[in-house]
């Protein structure tokens, strides 16, 4: 997936199940970064098709630009960093929380000592957990501004 060496590796052939409409498809994932600083993720469709997006933040944020591009197209991909309730962990973006239904009254908290584990964000996760990028954002900005 890296163009040259000194390309590095973030994710590499992740297969990630995904809805188009009501079809179930597995699309790969492949993420790579030269500098920390500009990542890119390849996502490739069954019928071979390559979508490339590249952001200055993270993986996890170049998926938010593929999920908001492919939802057009009514594509959901069935995987944590699509769950209302994920949030990033790294600034690579490979990993992340599940935010708890309420935050902790010391906010540090939430985030320290393993409370609570960090889960892939292109692991599995339940339909009825995905939603849109928008609606992922409306949820993390009332979760932090309770």
């Amino acid at each position: 997936m890296p163009v040259d060496e000194t390309e590095k590796v973030i994710c590499d052939d992740i297969a990630v199940q995904a809805l188009r409409g009501d079809v179930e498809e597995t699309w790969i994932m492949c993420g790579h970064t030269k500098d920390y600083r500009e990542f890119t993720l390849q996502a490739t469709a069954p019928d071979g098709q390559v979508y490339e997006v590249t952001e200055d933040m993270s993986i996890w944020h170049c998926f938010r630009q593929l999920r908001k591009e492919l939802g057009e197209e009514n594509i959901r991909f069935l995987c944590n960093g699509s769950r209302v309730n994920f949030y990033p962990r790294t600034h690579y973006g490979k990993v992340g929380y599940l935010l708890p239904p309420r935050k902790p009254s010391h906010f540090k908290s939430l985030f320290s000592k393993g409370t609570y584990p960090f889960v892939g964000t292109f692991e599995p996760a339940p339909l009825e957990e995905i939603v849109t990028v928008a609606e992922q954002d409306a949820y993390a900005q009332r979760y932090f501004d309770s």
